[in-house]
Formats: C-alpha cells, structure tokens, sequence
C-alpha cells in the first residue's frame, strides 16, 4: 500500500457511509498499521491517518473485532494497535458503557498496560 493508496483509503472512508464500509475494515486495517510503521515518515504519516479514519468512521463492533484478531509481535506494531484501540474508545465517548464487548476491551487495554515496551504502554 503506497502513499497515495493510504490517502485514497483515508478519503474513502471520510465520504461513504459506515454501512458501505464495513465489509472492507479487515481488508484494510492490518496493511494500514503496517504502513504506519514504515519508516518513509511521510508514508507512516498518511497511513496512520487513514488509520484513524477507518476507526472512526467504521462499525464499532467490527473494528473492535478486526483489532483482536490481529497479533502484532513487533512493539512497533503494537504500538499502532494500541493506538487504534485508543481511536476506538474516542470515537465511543460515553458510549462506551453501552458497547456489547466494553468488557473485552477494557481487559484489552488494561493487559497493553502490562507490555514490556514503553512505546506499547505509552
């Protein structure tokens, strides 16, 4: 995924409606967070972005789930899932004691706060 692809991904994501989206967060999730490590600054940059966009503009229950079933075993792309969670949990506000798997996530965050790696508990 290239630079202009992270863009086009962040554009997408910005303009459809959730409901168009959701069958794509699994296809689109992982290869973001493994842009955002890129070491290309910009690349990283763009990728995140669109990262953030698809956290907040996609179902919460399918982002949520898409995110648990990725297993990061760099402390770099932990870093990013954690920071997806971290969108999660923004874009739930109060909401979030509603939300079907708080529980999960919040036993999620709460084990990310146990990592060895400082950049995956910051």
């Amino acid at each position: 995924m290239a630079k202009n692809a992270c863009m086009t991904v962040q554009t997408i994501f910005s303009e459809l409606p959730t409901r168009d989206l959701d069958p794509h967060i699994d296809s689109c999730i992982f290869p973001l967070i493994k842009k955002a490590t890129d070491t290309n600054h910009f690349v990283s940059e763009q990728a995140e972005k669109a990262l953030v966009m698809v956290c907040h503009a996609g179902n919460e229950s399918k982002v949520f789930n898409c995110l648990q079933n990725m297993n990061g075993r760099s402390n770099v792309i932990k870093a990013k899932i954690c920071m997806s969670y971290g969108c999660l949990i923004d874009k739930l506000g109060p909401k979030i004691k509603t939300f079907k798997d708080s529980d999960r996530l919040i036993k999620t965050i709460v084990s990310s706060l146990s990592e060895g790696a400082v950049e995956v508990r910051n």
